[in-house]
């Protein structure tokens, strides 16, 4: 396979995504605007591109949609899936919901996720320690505004476990 076979395709006119590129009325007609079947494959793209798993939430809370990595956390080993949920999962109902050390976790960031739904915060972070049958994870949490109908908000998290292991070395 080619060292390029997975590198995107960029149209001559050098417009990636059907924007500015040719201006000329032929060259406008002949585009296609994407299909929502399209628009959903290129959402999942990107989603998937991320190096954190990620979530779409609504002006709710409700977690819309996901990414591979978000999901593949499930299955017993920690992280977002699992102290998240999936898609359908209402972020304020597992907050009252959570027990234990989960329940302060939850708190804030719930908490943060309200800010930024409600515009008084443009980035939340947060970073919590997930229990694990082998050894305890850490994450950072990151939401930001997402601006597009339906949505309100972008959860990301990522594993940071290396780096507090580190720092703790390094103490």
């Amino acid at each position: 396979m080619p060292d390029n076979a997975h590198q995107p395709t960029v149209p001559a006119s050098g417009d990636s995504c059907g924007g500015a590129g040719d201006s000329s009325a032929e060259s406008r007609r002949s585009k296609k605007a994407p299909s929502a079947r399209d628009e959903q494959a290129i959402c999942a793209a990107i989603l998937n591109a991320l190096p954190a798993g990620a979530a779409l939430v609504d002006q709710a809370g409700t977690i819309t949609s996901t990414n591979d990595l978000w999901r593949k956390s499930g299955g017993g080993s920690g992280g977002a899936a699992i102290f998240f949920g999936g898609a359908g999962a209402n972020l304020a109902e597992l907050s009252r919901e959570a027990v234990g050390p989960d329940f302060i976790q939850f708190q804030i960031i719930t908490a943060g996720l309200q800010r930024v739904l409600q515009g008084r915060q443009t980035l939340f972070t947060h970073e919590f320690t997930c229990d694990h049958p082998v050894r305890g994870r850490w994450y950072r949490v990151t939401i930001t505004p997402f601006n597009a109908p339906g949505l309100g908000a972008m959860i990301m998290y990522l594993d940071i476990t290396e780096r507090r292991e580190t720092e703790e070395c390094l103490r």
